[in-house]
């Protein structure tokens, strides 16, 4: 097995079903290169003793382009996917920072919203106070107004 473990893969499906599928090949590949060697003992009759005949090793280069034909597709298909995922990784991140900006405005909009409802009712206070004043009997009036609450 590959110095690296399936556990890497940090359960992502994508990159473990990549992982295995690039396991499998790279058996193959290697299969294919000790085919290709072969046996010193089977073909002793043979220039090339060990090596496999013309017409053999031709089919097991092809064989050998294909796989790596395939592997440039998938590298080439998980280019394409990482990049998707970039794009909503930013796409997300954008949406995060505009809900956090709506929850912003929102909460400045209720915090003015009490700074006017404050004010309001500290001017009805001080009119209600005025008016208090105003009904008291005069040897009253040297009183202090009361102080605010």
């Amino acid at each position: 097995m590959s110095p690296l473990e399936c556990s890497e893969c940090f359960g992502d499906q994508l990159l473990h079903r990549t992982y295995t599928w690039h396991l499998t090949l790279l058996r193959a590949l290697r299969e294919m290169v000790s085919n290709l060697a072969g046996a010193p003992g089977d073909e002793e009759g043979k220039a090339g003793a060990g090596l496999p005949d013309g017409s053999q090793a031709l089919e097991l280069l092809r064989e050998m382009n294909q796989a790596l034909q395939a592997l440039r597709d998938e590298n080439r298909l998980l280019q394409e996917e990482n990049r998707a995922l970039h794009a909503l990784r930013q796409e997300h991140r954008l949406c995060q920072e505009d809900k956090a900006l709506w929850e912003n405005n929102k909460l400045r909009l209720q915090q003015k919203l009490v700074i006017d409802t404050v004010t309001e009712v500290t001017a009805r206070m001080e009119m209600l106070i005025e008016e208090l004043y105003a009904f008291m009997p005069a040897k009253n009036k040297d009183l202090k107004k009361p102080s605010r609450v």
